[in-house]
């Protein structure tokens, strides 16, 4: 097909690319550059620039075949043809546009050179030119004939590419450009950047976000030799750090690192440098200190948001119930304080009055940092409590957070902290985080389609060593310097905001199954969270061994209006397999199985009760012995309707629900459930 193809352009006229070569895609370059529309912007009207090839969707270019014997150039990215900016004339600049105006070009074969091409206006007199050969020039026509000389452009075909979404490829890609370039070994473990203290650990937590959403043990292994290399630049007590709330985000990678591998170390690590940075924090307001070189009547709410996340960790790892009445009145503290009620809208810090009964806003700015963690906190209480007023702020944050950090348009791509170094490069990446789990636990994929959208347009965006900084909204350099303002910052060595790519990337969680139907197999590769277990390098859709302790969970589980009466786990090894709905932590299982084979085995249980609706399943080890999981799957028989109502009956608790759970106050037509029973209101 290619020898064909040309032969064809060798032989033809001017409008040399035949029409049955339309619809292929291509990389279309000079010297060392290609085609590329400006910081792949999605925008109409945007410059089409030279750029180093970066081997992005972006540089890909259709041939649409216009039907008059010219071609269209169609973006692989945007969607966006390359026009003329004002009509065909000399000097005229290319830009993007999904208007075909001004967008018919002839394909001149270049003599003697294969694939290359001049590429002229449709009346002949003019070609597309650059004037330099440099990253970000804008192409211009420029005249064509009479002994003007051109730019050559060759076409290099780009096989099995259809524009598509973010997806898994393009995540590890994300991934290994960061590792490839930051990720660097040292005499005790291995480091990320330069020597930093809290932006190392959210770094680590970035790789813990890789593996919660992967289970994939190549980022436990690097977790480890990053804290290994920690503790001997940091020590094992970090009260010498001034800064509490640096502590409280070292506390969170520790903690979640216990969650995940079952290391007892990392736990400790999290209790006692906890313990050491709340004492002294702690406010007679309730609030906490930001730090204490800082205004003894000041608080911030870069602080007590983390603070709270670490408190509901640490609740769930140990079970001490002194960690939740915590976390539950520094959220109020800091909802009360520096929380906009009305629009979830997160103020950045304030001072109480000197005998701690008022307190004064001194900075209202929103950012992603206390976004994202009080979010964090929100849903996280949310799921150790049950009570909705934390998820109902959940939903405010998120909103005000979607329409306010964003750039206007679709996708709505995060525009804040656009700087390359610096603790404001990687806020970002703390917001992405607590979007996945306020997703997750709300039901709504939504938020997670926006992530995949900030991800996709970050790659865009990546270098040609694969590194993407902060500035998600703008192409990132080879030569690893942004000018901002009077300062030239190089990020070669810094890692922090190259981070936030790799945790949006991770956070779109684009191998899951949101919504998981309860009838077909469920398998563990499409888990939402875990404690102590990771998914078996060797079978990748199960997990590797469990232990007493152990559990993977699965949200959104639909049981739809049927309700489910038995359950089917498919395991091995010699232990016990209980099945939990909602939450394990005060809650009996619904069904139990023993296993005792040391080969696959299904083993099928009846439930206590019937299911129905969209829950989050939980199977937990629960016995001596150690085993490994596949899969889940639940069947039932009737359709679990118990009443055919005109009328919504009144609930005894004055309350009703819809099949996710959510509470109702004015129930339209549909199924709920009231008073422990589903009815249909007609």
């Amino acid at each position: 097909m290619i020898k064909k193809f040309l032969l064809c352009l060798l032989a033809a006229i001017p409008q040399a690319m035949h029409s049955q070569e339309a619809g292929l895609w291509y990389n279309i370059g000079s010297e060392s550059k290609v085609l590329f529309v400006e910081d792949a912007k999605i925008k109409n009207n945007t410059p089409v620039v030279l750029w180093t090839r970066t081997g992005v969707p972006a540089e890909n270019w259709q041939v649409v075949d216009n039907g008059d014997g010219t071609y269209a150039l169609l973006s692989g990215y945007m969607g966006k043809y390359i026009v003329t900016s004002t009509s065909v004339k000399e000097g005229a600049k290319l830009s993007s546009s999904s208007i075909k105006r001004n967008h018919k070009w002839k394909f001149v074969p270049v003599e003697g050179k294969a694939d290359t091409y001049f590429i002229t206006s449709q009346n002949g007199n003019y070609a597309i030119c650059a004037d330099q050969f440099a990253d970000g020039v804008q192409l211009l026509l420029h005249s064509y004939g009479d002994g003007a000389q051109p730019t050559e452009w060759k076409f290099t075909r780009v096989d099995d590419f259809t524009p598509a979404g973010f997806d898994t490829r393009i995540r590890d890609a994300i991934m290994t450009g960061f590792i490839g370039h930051y990720y660097r070994p040292a005499s005790d473990g291995h480091f990320l950047g330069s020597d930093g203290f809290w932006s190392d650990a959210e770094m680590f937590e970035t790789v813990l976000d890789a593996f919660e959403t992967t289970g994939n043990t190549r980022y436990k292994n690097y977790f480890n030799e990053l804290v290994a290399n920690f503790l001997v630049r940091k020590g094992r007590d970090w009260s010498y750090n001034p800064f509490n709330d640096d502590i409280a985000w070292m506390v969170l990678a520790c903690v979640r690192g216990y969650k995940y591998f079952n290391n007892q170390d990392y736990l400790q690590l999290a209790v006692d440098n906890f313990e050491r940075m709340y004492s002294r924090a702690i406010e007679p307001s309730g609030t906490l200190r930001w730090s204490q070189d800082a205004s003894d009547h000041g608080t911030n709410s870069c602080i007590n948001g983390p603070a709270i996340v670490a408190l509901c960790y640490l609740y769930e790892m140990t079970g001490e119930s002194t960690y939740l009445q915590r976390a539950k009145k520094l959220w109020d503290a800091q909802y009360n304080s520096l929380c906009d009620k009305n629009d979830g809208h997160i103020w950045d810090s304030g001072e109480w009055s000197s005998d701690w009964s008022s307190f004064k806003v001194g900075n209202y700015w929103g950012s992603t940092y206390n976004q994202g963690t009080m979010l964090g906190a929100s849903v996280k209480l949310y799921l150790l409590t049950g009570d909705t007023r934390y998820s109902d702020y959940a939903d405010k944050i998120y909103g005000w957070s979607y329409n306010s950090l964003t750039e206007s348009g679709s996708p709505r791509i995060i525009n804040a902290c656009q700087t390359a170094t610096g603790d404001l490069s990687g806020f970002k990446g703390i917001l992405v985080r607590y979007v996945r789990l306020y997703a997750e636990v709300s039901g709504n994929e939504e938020p997670l389609v926006w992530l995949g959208d900030n991800a996709m347009h970050a790659f865009q965006n990546r270098n040609s060593k694969g590194v993407i900084w902060s500035k998600w909204m703008s192409k990132t350099p080879d030569d690893f310097k942004s000018v901002e303002g009077q300062e030239v910052k190089d990020f070669r060595d810094d890692a922090f905001g190259a981070s936030t790519a790799v945790s949006v990337a991770f956070n779109a969680h684009v191998n899951r199954r949101f919504v998981k139907d309860a009838y077909t197999d469920i398998e563990a590769k499409f888990f939402d969270d875990m404690k102590w277990t990771q998914l078996s390098p060797r079978m990748s859709d199960a997990t590797d061994k469990v232990i007493d302790g152990a559990w993977i969970c699965f949200r959104n589980v639909d049981f739809g209006l049927t309700s489910a009466k038995s359950v089917k786990l498919r395991v091995k090894g010699n232990t016990e397999f209980a099945v939990y709905v909602d939450k394990i932590d005060g809650n009996a299982p619904v069904a139990v199985v023993k296993s005792d084979s040391e080969g696959w085995t299904e083993y099928e249980a009846g439930l206590a009760e019937p299911l129905s609706g969209r829950h989050a399943v939980y199977v937990a080890v629960g016995g001596d012995g150690e085993g490994a999981f596949h899969r889940i799957t639940f069947s039932g028989s009737d359709s679990g309707i118990d009443k055919i109502m005109d009328n919504m009956p009144a609930a005894e608790d004055n309350t009703c629900h819809d099949l996710y759970g959510r509470k109702v106050t004015n129930p339209g037509k549909g199924i709920y459930i009231v008073n422990g029973k589903k009815v249909v209101m007609k």
